[in-house]
């Protein structure tokens, strides 16, 4: 293969950032697995498996949904037992009701036109009292005014966290945990040296309890009522 997707493991963690954010998010998922039993999960925006991959490998039945089919044949390559399917999932998701105990919506919902239709979706084809996680980039934080000024996508900081987590409430769901983090001032590409001591800083001062100004937020949500 010629063309290297960006979203590769390999390239997503090649730097100290991408490892950095990778590391966490999948901090969270595993910290939500220790307590919970999933048989079978669909992730959504699983790129070319960063996820699907090691939670395929603990046993769970994945399913994995990419609008691009680049990233879906590097994560065939790497585990040809994933189901994968190429659509767009701001269009629905073609699954039946009540299919899936999990749905991981990593790095996506910041990208979708209809926070409340999809919520509603993922609502639909979970099973009574399963989970949603995902992340959600926080428009009150100090990293959304730092987007505006150097990046070229102006579409990324949407939503507040009160944003999000009024529309997954009204969308069937109880918002179990919220954790904030990416406070690091360096985006994905970065290696920086300072990378690990403002980690160290985002730890000792807990930010992760600050979701509504932190830039990132990673929420668990679990089903509690039916949108179908």
């Amino acid at each position: 293969m010629t063309e290297k997707y960006y979203w590769d493991v390999d390239v997503a963690n090649a730097t100290k950032m991408g490892m950095y954010l990778t590391e966490n998010e999948m901090r969270f998922i595993d910290s939500f697995l220790d307590q919970h039993t999933i048989k079978n999960c669909l992730d959504i925006g699983c790129g070319s498996g960063r996820f699907s991959v090691p939670l395929h490998k603990k046993g769970i039945n994945m399913t994995a949904l990419d609008c691009n089919t680049l990233p879906l044949n590097i994560l065939k390559e790497k585990a040809p037992d994933i189901k994968t399917l190429c659509l767009d999932a701001s269009n629905g998701l073609p699954f039946e009701n009540s299919s899936f105990d999990c749905i991981i919506a990593i790095e996506l919902v910041d990208y979708l036109p209809d926070l409340t239709s999809f919520f509603k979706e993922c609502n639909r084809v979970l099973k009574s009292g399963g989970f949603l996680l995902f992340t959600s980039a926080n428009k009150n934080s100090y990293k959304n005014l730092l987007h505006k000024i150097f990046s070229r996508y102006r579409t990324f900081y949407r939503f507040s966290f009160t944003d999000v987590k009024s529309s997954i409430e009204k969308s069937g769901f109880l918002v179990e945990k919220v954790c904030g983090f990416h406070w690091i001032p360096c985006d994905r590409v970065s290696s920086s040296k300072l990378i690990p001591f403002f980690e160290s800083i985002e730890k000792k001062m807990k930010l992760q309890n600050l979701p509504s100004i932190s830039p990132w937020v990673f929420f668990i949500a679990k089903k509690e009522g039916s949108y179908f």
